[in-house]
């Protein structure tokens, strides 16, 4: 299992190409604490709920657990750079960035 991804590492391995758009966090709760992450790709705008143990991506009405994030290229879609999310070593989601 992955060490639990910060939420520096998050927002470092999201904002590592100059094609990931609109990035920040939104939504403070009472606190001040801001634990969403908004980002755009390729025209579609996806938001992570973070939490220290496992986030959600979220694209719509779509939900997507995940522990760990990477920045990689070719597998499966042959781009140059996805962003690809990772659930207990497995992944679960891949996000198409640079052709």
């Amino acid at each position: 299992m992955a060490d639990s991804l910060t939420r520096e590492r998050l927002e470092e391995l999201i904002t590592s190409n100059p094609n990931v758009n609109g990035t920040g966090w939104i939504n403070a709760d009472r606190q001040g604490h801001y634990k969403t992450y908004r980002f755009e790709v390729r025209g579609v705008t996806y938001e992570i709920d973070w939490a220290c143990s496992y986030s959600i991506l979220k694209c719509g009405e779509m939900r997507i657990p995940f522990d760990d994030l990477t920045v990689k290229g070719t597998w499966p879609t042959g781009f140059r750079y996805n962003l690809q999310f990772y659930y207990r070593g497995h992944a679960c989601c891949v996000i198409p960035v640079e052709e």
